[in-house]
């Protein structure tokens, strides 16, 4: 999986093995831990004042390709929305030294509301899976907890995933629309992580992932089509595309999501669970995975938090 945006932090499932009734030690892995670098550095990301993302503005007889925000006005109780322009890019590619590929969007706009939180989001990103999937990632951020005499802080960390079937890109351009009323099927991981840093800098000099739970997953609802029914993610996407789009690495997009989340714990494990064979792992089997996965020698402090 991609290390993306905190370095010490393996995308999305791929850590889900343990439940926060094991206890293991935390390590610092060299690749991974003990950066100089800002864990929440911001200065990569433009804001909704790039035009790139800006809304629709007065009828100039020509299409201008803008994002209006009036789509992303809130539907449901708990959602990921997304404004989002930028580059395609490879999701397996590396650089020349192995390393990742920063896939930054050229700007992003972006919101997480869950019955217990809400963030704006500081960073996103389209990538191609294998040809066959678009990936649209965002991540957000709060420092919970900080002790400025220790040079210590908790982050969590909050990253969408949502994904969606390549197909449909040239679909809607061969169509002719813009706007469909359903969603990207999304994924939503939150992660705590314990932090040291420079007082003189401001920089993370350590870090060390704390606990990591999928914690919501798209609402869906069966829709029949041609004597077959199938789950679909609740929601909306909006594409101003160019002529002759496919979802290609190098392109560039400029799409939005409006998508319904929902936090109910059996939607979670079942996702999580759910196999290549449409089969679900249950608790006895040893494929199955728990919602959380806790790191270090503890699951919560003496204040209760995670």
């Amino acid at each position: 999986m991609k290390k993306i945006f905190l370095t010490v932090i393996v995308m999305m499932a791929a850590l889900f093995v343990l439940s926060c009734d094991d206890k293991k030690t935390s390590t610092t892995d060299d690749d991974t831990g003990n950066t100089t670098d800002s864990a929440v550095d911001d200065d990569n990301v433009d804001t909704a004042d790039n035009p790139a993302v800006d809304d629709d503005t007065a009828d100039t007889g020509e299409d201008t390709c803008r994002l209006d925000s009036a789509f992303l006005e809130a539907k449901y109780d708990q959602y990921v929305t997304i404004r989002q322009t930028g580059k395609i890019f490879d999701y397996d590619a590396v650089n020349a030294d192995g390393s990742d590929i920063d896939p930054s969007a050229v700007a992003s706009e972006s919101k997480i509301k869950l019955d217990d939180v809400s963030m704006e989001g500081t960073w996103g990103s389209y990538m191609n899976y294998q040809g066959t999937t678009l990936l649209a990632q965002i991540q957000a951020y709060d420092f919970v907890k900080t002790d400025e005499a220790k040079s210590a802080t908790r982050i969590q960390l909050l990253t969408a995933m949502a994904q969606l079937n390549l197909q449909l890109i040239p679909a809607m351009i061969g169509d002719g629309i813009k706007e469909v009323d359903f969603g990207a099927y999304t994924f939503l991981q939150e992660v705590y992580i314990d932090a040291k840093f420079d007082a003189g800098t401001g920089q993370i000099t350590e870090q060390n992932v704390r606990r990591m739970c999928m914690a919501a997953v798209s609402k869906t609802e069966e829709v029949e089509e041609e004597g077959e029914t199938y789950d679909v993610a609740i929601g909306g996407i909006y594409a101003c595309l160019e002529d002759d789009q496919v979802g290609a690495v190098g392109e560039t997009l400029k799409m939005m999501f409006n998508l319904e989340m929902t936090t109910d714990e059996d939607a979670v494990i079942a996702f999580q669970n759910t196999r290549s064979d449409g089969t679900i792992a249950k608790p006895e089997d040893d494929d199955y995975t728990e919602q959380c996965t806790c790191y270090s020698l503890y699951e919560k402090d003496a204040s209760g938090d995670p």
